[in-house]
Formats: structure tokens, sequence, C-alpha cells
């Protein structure tokens, strides 16, 4: 389409007026950017419709100069076709079609007297002119000539699309008004060229129920200097509506004049792909006088716009005195007196009055003390609630809302307060000797920084650590942790801007890194009972010893934990009773300090060789009534193996004897030997493979 054309030229933030070397120059350059691209698109004429109730315009541009120069000289020939009837047949070739102008459209002749009407009303009708009947420099190599022409072409179509006078006289205007209402037309417009010079056309389809209209713009915002405005709006969103712009101006708000004699084009540089809005500079007749301002775009087709919103601007005279501050002193070391004078040249009726600003540096961040204005009668401000250091602003600020700043000027309070003491100081040190510090910080406003204090114990001079003040609050350093002193301690003390130091905080104290295991304690002898082991020992002799297991191992290493306790609690022997008779076992003793440093001791083995085994303690007996019968179960868990089983009898207090002797793998038997009113009694042993025998079991009693 035309529009993408020109609008790739148009974009300028200066009045289009005679193209100077430089505008041309810059315009061709995006010219030939945006012809290169175009080559390698099929389409050899862009075009575009303007449809209202009364006409339909067709404007179109050609795609090189190649074209140009054939349109020129052969002219075109519109048709038209009615795409809104039943039957239309082939209309890709437009064979039903009408055309619309008896004589090819071709540029106006070079003696035309419109030529001379049109430049005499827009120089820039030179530039078409001569495009059109200039004769070439003869002196000029191809390759130039070539890039001429294209650039020629480029300024062509930016007039042609500003003008709608210049697009006709370069034959790239029609305008059609025999058409149909609520009709859809298919336009076609083709060089009338021999063939043998190739076919150059492009159709474009208006329907007459769409009218075109065109956006509003949107002035966004309009500003008042000395004698001059500026009015900005955005431009991206009206590109695919208009090529340029008309500037009105009124001081009534109703009656408006035109003020750009030429108009006013949008152009960017490939560097502002991403710019939206653009401004107009105009100058004004007087200050302190309202002034209205609203836009109209121009379309490629000639035709204005509706007019955008209006803005008012006042212009106004430049404010260039600033208030000198005279003094700036302590009253009672409490308060602060800043005095200053303006300009005589400045009338105090034309100011609103001053504002103070306060800062605690020069090049600070500055904020106003003073509540609303201050007279501007008045050449003086007292700051009650002053900081230690002060830096000291006078804004004056003027009926038109300007303002200027004074100098800065510096007033103090004596200072020898000194600042709280830093409050909960923590602290870790790792394991390599990397110490950590921090507290909470000051809120004083006059804080200059921190500093550091160590020593090796309490009773010692603390000694700063820190080569400067700290700014932040926290601190880090290594120390030496290979030293028989186990602790160290860190104390913090604040510092002013005036140098005042707090006290010290209270210290804290840090463990440093532990890295020696504890003496490993020793087992001393053991002792045994019937049914446990008792093992004695010596503790460690380490100071921070903190806690002790002792652990059992069995002959298949198999370990458990028997025991733990604190080393306060001076433990020095374990009665160990989950122990078998006639196994042996390791016994080892662990111990930790309070840094997880471990040590233990030997693991020593004993074993418990009494001569006997445990008693069966789960032997039974129980009636059987109706088989007369007394039935005998037992169980026996050993890890030994077991040989056989004995049971022994007695019968109404008589002395007991064999009754059976049973394979290891048997728990049951019966005793069919009984008779009524008797009273029987039972006992069990358990006999090794080793020889040596259990303890007998509990006595059962049956009475039959």
């Amino acid at each position: 389409m035309i529009h993408l054309i020109t609008n790739t030229i148009m974009e300028m933030s200066v009045p289009f007026k005679i193209f100077n070397k430089m505008i041309f120059r810059n315009l061709l350059i995006f010219f030939l950017v945006f012809v290169y691209c175009c080559n390698s698109n099929a389409q050899s004429i862009y075009s575009k419709a303007y449809i209202s109730d009364k006409k339909i315009i067709l404007r179109w541009a050609p795609k090189d100069f190649k074209v140009w120069d054939l349109g020129n000289k052969y002219g075109y020939k519109i048709e038209r076709l009615n795409l809104s009837e039943e039957f239309i047949p082939d209309t890709g070739k437009f064979t039903i079609a009408e055309r619309l102008n008896s004589e090819a459209i071709r540029p106006l002749p070079s003696k035309d007297s419109t030529w001379v009407r049109l430049i005499r009303k827009n120089k820039t009708a030179i530039l078409i002119y001569k495009s059109l009947y200039g004769k070439p420099n003869a002196t000029t190599n191809k390759t130039d000539a070539e890039q001429g022409k294209g650039q020629m072409l480029g300024m062509v179509l930016v007039s042609c699309d500003l003008n709608a006078e210049f697009s006709k006289a370069a034959g790239l205007y029609f305008k059609d008004t025999t058409f149909q209402k609520n009709a859809i037309y298919a336009y076609k417009i083709t060089v009338l060229c021999p063939n043998s010079l190739g076919k150059y056309s492009v159709v474009c389809v208006a329907n007459t129920n769409n009218k075109t209209v065109f956006k509003t713009p949107v002035i966004l915002k309009g500003k008042g200097n000395n004698k001059h405005s500026v009015i900005t709006w955005n431009f991206k969103n009206l590109q695919s509506d208009y090529s340029g712009y008309n500037i009105e101006r009124s001081e009534d708000s109703v009656n408006f004049v035109r003020i750009n004699k030429s108009p006013y084009v949008v152009v960017t540089t490939q560097f502002e792909k991403n710019k939206t809005e653009t401004n107009y500079l105009d100058s004004l007749p007087k200050n302190k006088k309202n002034y209205y301002y609203r836009i109209k775009g121009i379309s490629l087709f000639g035709e204005e716009g509706l007019p955008s919103n209006i803005v008012k601007v006042r212009g106004k005279d430049d404010f260039k005195s600033a208030a000198q501050i005279d003094s700036a002193f302590a009253i009672n070391n409490k308060f602060i007196k800043i005095k200053w004078q303006m300009n005589k040249k400045v009338d105090t009726k034309t100011l609103k009055g001053y504002w103070i600003l306060r800062s605690n540096k020069t090049d600070g961040k500055y904020q106003s003390i003073s509540k609303g204005f201050i007279n501007p009668d008045k050449n003086y401000f007292i700051d009650s609630l002053p900081n230690y250091i002060n830096y000291y602003k006078v804004i004056a600020v003027n009926d038109e809302n300007d303002s200027t700043t004074s100098n800065p000027a510096l007033a103090q309070i004596i200072d020898d307060v000194p600042p709280s003491i830093p409050i909960e100081l923590k602290g870790i040190i790792n394991d390599s000797g990397r110490v950590t510090l921090n507290w909470l910080a000051n809120t004083e406003k006059d804080l200059r920084g921190y500093r550091v204090f160590r020593s090796n114990a309490m009773h010692e001079e603390f000694v700063e650590v820190t080569k400067e003040l700290l700014s932040e609050t926290n601190y880090s350093e290594r120390i030496n942790i290979n030293t028989l002193t186990k602790d160290i301690f860190y104390t913090v003390a604040a510092v002013d801007k005036n140098y005042n130091n707090s006290n010290q905080c209270l210290p804290i104290k840090l463990k440093r890194p532990d890295h020696i295991p504890p003496v490993a304690p020793i087992i001393k002898k053991f002792e045994f009972t019937d049914s446990s082991i008792i093992i004695n020992w010596i503790p460690s002799s380490s100071f921070d010893a903190s806690n002790y297991k002792l652990i059992r191992y069995n002959d298949k290493k198999d370990s458990v934990i028997i025991k733990e306790w604190y080393a306060k609690d001076s433990l020095i022997k374990y009665n160990d009773y989950n122990v078998e008779l006639g196994n042996g076992y390791f016994y080892k003793l662990k111990v930790t300090d309070d840094v997880e440093n471990k040590s233990e001791s030997k693991a020593l083995y004993t074993k418990i060789e009494p001569g006997y085994r445990k008693k069966p303690i789960n032997f039974k007996a129980k009636l059987d009534i109706e088989n007369k019968k007394i039935v005998l179960q037992w169980k026996y868990e050993i890890k030994e193996p077991i040989l056989y089983f004995t049971i022994y009898k007695s019968k109404n207090n008589s002395e007991y004897r064999i009754f059976k002797t049973l394979e290891k793998n048997q728990f049951e038997v019966f005793d069919k030997e009984i008779n009524i009113n008797n009273i029987y009694r039972y006992q069990l042993k358990v006999t090794l493979e080793s020889g040596i025998e259990s303890l007998f079991s509990n006595e059962v009693v049956v009475p039959y």
C-alpha cells in the first residue's frame, strides 16, 4: 500500500518545507532501503482507496523508477469491476470490466499552466516538475545516476502524499464519482506500456458501505516557555491514516488559524523504531497570554481529518534569579537561623514565596522543612529541629510556578553526646577459625561507624581490631585456633560524626574450634555374678569430656550400646545382666567432648564360665484324665549345642528318680505310669554336648 512507502519516508520531526540538501539525503536513504526491500516482492504498484458518499479516490505509487518512467510515458488506465453482481466471469482478468478513463492518465504536460500555479503556491512542486522534465546530468556515472533516480522518486512520492494537487499533476490520482451505492468494486490500475516492456498493474477493492474514517489526533500535552510553546502528540497510531499534519492556533479557543506553511511531517531514524511521540515548536507573540492549539491530519488523498482536542498554552518570562543565603548559624546550640536575600531586580509581587530544603550532605537528598510557602516579604527561617550537620537551600517560586534554587549553606550544632551502646552482639567461629560478628544497627542519624575490640580473657585489656570505622553492623576475621586459650572475647563501640565514642557493649565469649579428641577411658577389670558381668573403668581425664557410651560386642562382632551417660554423672562401673552363661563378650568405652571430638578405649574380652547353665523356666505338666496320662512339655533356648534332656520323677514325696532321657530335639513326653490317689512331681535338667549341665527346673506337681 502506498502509505507503507510514504510513511517510511515521511516520519520526520521537522516541518516539511523546501527540501534542502540534508533533508534530501536523509529521506532518500530511507526510500532506497524501502525500495530494496520491495524488489523481492512481485507487486509493481501500490495502491489505496478513499471512500465517501460522493466519491472514491484512488492513489497509487510505482514500486521503482522503471515503473514510474513507464507510467509517465505511456500513462495508466483505470478499470472497474462490480463484485456485487450475481455473475462475474473471470474476475482475475477483468474481461468484462468497465474502463473509467478514455484517455491515459499521465503527468501534466511540461507547458501546462497548472505547473506555474502549483510552483507559485508551493515551491515543492519544482521537485516534481524537475523529476519529470529535468535533463539528467551528463557527467554522472551510471551507478550514481540510478541512485539519483531512486532518490528523486522517493521525494516525489513524499510530496504527492502531502498534497493531492501534486498527485494529480504527477498522474498518480483518480476520482470516481459514477459508482453505485451498496456496491463492492475492484479497481485495476494498469500501465499502458507494450507487453514487450512488461506487465504492471495493481487491483484495489473498495466497499462503498465501508466509508473511510480517519482517526482523530489527540494532543497529549502543551507547554509554554519564554515566547515559545511545545505541543506533543502520539503519531504512531496515526501513521496508517495521515502523511502529515496542519497545526492551528487560536487566541480565543474558537477561531483557529493554520500556522505551518507546509505540512508538518514526522520522520524517525533507524535508531528510533520505538518512538511514538512527536513535538511541534511554535513561537509565541506574547508571554503571559493564553493560546490554544489543535492539529489536523492530512491523508494521502488530500483530505483533512477531524481536528484534535484543544490544549491551552501560556508563555512566561524566564525566571533565573535565585535567592542568596547570607548566613546560617546556630542559636543556643539548639536552633538554626537561615537568612537570605533576593535580587533587587525581582519584584516580590511576582513571587509566590519560598521553600526551605535541608540535607545532611551538600550533594545529598534535600527534603522540605518549611510547611507551605514562606511569605515573599520574609527573608529568614528558623529550623527548630536541626540535625548536627545541616545543609540548607532556599527555593524561590514565582506566580508562574517556575522556581530557582540557591547554593547550599552549612550550619552545625555542636555535638558532645555519644551514640548509644550497640546491642545484641552475636558471633560464631567456624572450624577454620573464621570469626563472624553481627549486631543491631544504631538509630542515630549522625552515626559514623563502629569499632570492634578483642581479648583472650575477661581480665585482660580489650584491643581494637578494626583498622577503620565500620559502616556495616558486621565484622569478620580469622584467628589462631592452635592455642591453649580455648575462649576469645569481643565487644563493640559506636562512633558518631563528631567522633564521640559510646561505651563498649557487654562482651561475648566465643569458643575456639577444638579438634583435639578427649583422653580415652580405660576398662580396668571385670567382675562376675551368677547372672551378670560387672565392668569397671577409669573415666577420661579431659575436662571437656561430655558423654560416654558403653558398647558390647559378641563373638559375631554384633554391637549394641548398653549404657549412655553424661560425664557429670561420674559413673565408673556397670552391671550387665543381658548376658548368657558360657558366652564371651568384648566391651569398649567411647567418650565425646563438647564439640563432638571422640575417643574410645581398647576393646577387652571376657567370658562367663561358672560350670553350669541356666535352668529351664518353661517346664510344664498337664493331666489328661480321659487318656490316663500326664503330658510334659518344655522349651529351652541356648546358643550352645544340646546333647539330651533328663526328666526326674517323684511319687508321693519319694526321692526323685530318672524318669526318661530324651533326644535334644524332643520337647514333649507322656507319663502313663500313673495311678489314682497319688501326687506326681517332675523336674527337668539339660545336658550340653560340652558335658555341662543346666540347673534343675522348677518342680511341677500333678495330683491324680
